[in-house]
């Protein structure tokens, strides 16, 4: 069995072509991804991409296979990614654990307020977003690394659009390769970690400010149904209804974050 670690790549990539790939190269191309699949297209609003490349994930060294293909004959515009990482861990039950810490401790900057469960993913936001947080912890990992086919929690931002692709600085097929993976996430995510429970309670509504009055705020928000997704407490949702509970939490780096999160994992940790 592996280490648990944490792992960076893309889950799947959508690509719009000028021209067509050969079957040779299509078949060069399916030895670094798990899948592969290369169609033409007629869409009258993109008139000048009438070819679509899509990858599911695709190994470290497919992007550098690719880029000669393409040369100069054709071009290439990204239109959709999903970059994705995975904590994995040495058993399910774990990966549970995390997924519960990452809903209590981590959010999304410029996150929705519209968070759903179904089946056994959550989602933030809806499917016609452009920016999509989407989490799960009951699969085994499927990215294209040597940790494949482990325990993991699964977290990953689905972008969609070449302005969104663009911004994210994965405008052109050439910046998927060596993509800074830790930059976007920490651009994208905000990691933290609750202070005291008398802070948290002072910094909720309420008239009352004696110690019992303001441990009871906090012990109700976390078990609040306006703030569940299914029976797991979600800080995107308690943060949107509660601006200033910021004041009683401190931001932390993503690794001391994971540091956190994969002791609480060990330790049985549950909500609140």
């Amino acid at each position: 069995m592996l280490k648990p670690t944490r792992v960076d790549a893309f889950d799947h990539v959508k690509l719009r072509l000028t021209g067509p790939l050969s079957a040779a190269q299509r078949a060069e191309l399916e030895l670094h991804c798990s899948q592969l699949t290369h169609e033409g297209v007629d869409v009258s609003y993109a008139p000048n991409w009438p070819y679509v490349l899509e990858v599911s994930q695709p190994h470290v060294t497919f992007f550098p296979t690719l880029l000669p293909m393409l040369g100069t004959a054709i071009a290439a515009e990204p239109a959709g990614a999903e970059v994705a990482r995975d904590y994995t861990t040495r058993f399910r039950i774990e990966a549970n654990r995390m997924l519960r810490y990452f809903l209590q401790t981590v959010t999304l900057r410029h996150g929705p307020q519209t968070i759903k469960k179904f089946k056994q993913s959550v989602y933030f936001g809806r499917r016609a977003r452009t920016r999509r947080l989407v989490l799960y912890a009951d699969r085994r990992s499927k990215l294209s690394t040597p940790s494949k086919g482990q325990y993991c929690l699964h977290t990953e931002v689905r972008l969609k659009g070449s302005p969104v692709l663009r911004a994210a600085q994965l405008g052109t097929v050439a910046e998927f390769h060596n993509f800074d993976f830790d930059g976007f996430w920490d651009r994208n995510m905000r990691f933290w970690e609750f202070g005291s429970r008398s802070a948290l309670g002072k910094s909720l509504k309420g008239k009352s400010t004696s110690d019992q009055a303001v441990h009871a705020r906090a012990r109700r928000m976390f078990s609040s149904k306006r703030y569940l997704v299914g029976t797991m407490f979600v800080l995107q949702k308690a943060m949107a209804a509660n601006p200033s509970m910021i004041r009683a939490l401190n931001q932390i780096s993503a690794k001391t974050w994971e540091k956190n999160a994969r002791n609480a994992a060990l330790n049985g940790f549950r909500s609140g």
